[in-house]
């Protein structure tokens, strides 16, 4: 399972699962990009489909969730990947945007969490991936609401590694990307009142070389 597999680091990360034979869910809110996603992935000879879905819906993950478990008997690894980000300064961001950015990058990987660790406990093995940052370890003006989701973020998966020690076989990792060259930045929200780009150096997440994945126990930030 991939949410914000439409694009960025959640679309490469699904190509690389697919390029490695696994059997892939897909979601985000953009249906058409989504289908497209799937397609590259068949391509690679991976069975795939997509749902869109807004993280920010509890209900809505947890039915992604269950169609996963629907179609493929199981669920073995879930990726909190989708995302979004507003610039400017906290007092010039509205409270809304704050709040959409908070409850898409917090929220949105707590109900990824909560509909995955379920499956993983019944099954007694499984990976979570949540999606943290290097603004998740520093912080950074005009950027606040995504800095605090990504310090909880990274609280977040601490937080639950402490409490699955006693399932072994179920393993969290928070992933700490420094900025990547993705959509999220031309997306953005922005009331900086100026042009914004990611801080370099940029990685690419568009590359169509990678390196196999490795999803070793006991993962760790």
């Amino acid at each position: 399972m991939i949410t914000g597999a439409s694009s960025g680091i959640g679309r490469a990360a699904a190509r690389l699962f697919a390029g490695e034979g696994a059997r892939l869910v897909l979601a985000a809110r953009a249906e058409g990009p989504l289908n497209d996603v799937v397609a590259e992935c068949e391509r690679r000879g991976a069975r795939a489909f997509a749902l869109s879905t807004d993280v920010r819906d509890e209900d809505a993950v947890e039915r992604l969730a269950q169609a996963a478990v629907d179609e493929f008997g199981r669920l073995d690894v879930w990726v909190n990947g989708a995302g979004v980000i507003a610039y400017g300064r906290f007092e010039e961001v509205p409270t809304d945007v704050f709040r959409a950015v908070i409850e898409t990058n917090l929220f949105g990987q707590v109900h990824g969490a909560r509909a995955a660790l379920r499956h993983f406990r019944e099954q007694r093995t499984g990976v979570l991936i949540n999606m943290s940052s290097i603004w998740g370890r520093v912080s950074a003006p005009h950027v606040s609401a995504y800095v605090t989701s990504k310090f909880a973020v990274r609280a977040f998966g601490e937080c639950l590694r402490q409490e699955l020690r006693d399932e072994p076989n179920i393993d969290v990792a928070t992933m700490l990307p420094q900025a990547v060259d993705t959509p999220i930045f031309d997306r953005a929200a922005n009331y900086a009142g100026r042009a914004t780009r990611p801080i370099p150096p940029i990685p690419s997440s568009r590359a169509t070389r990678y390196a196999p994945i490795v999803i070793p126990s006991n993962m760790s930030s």
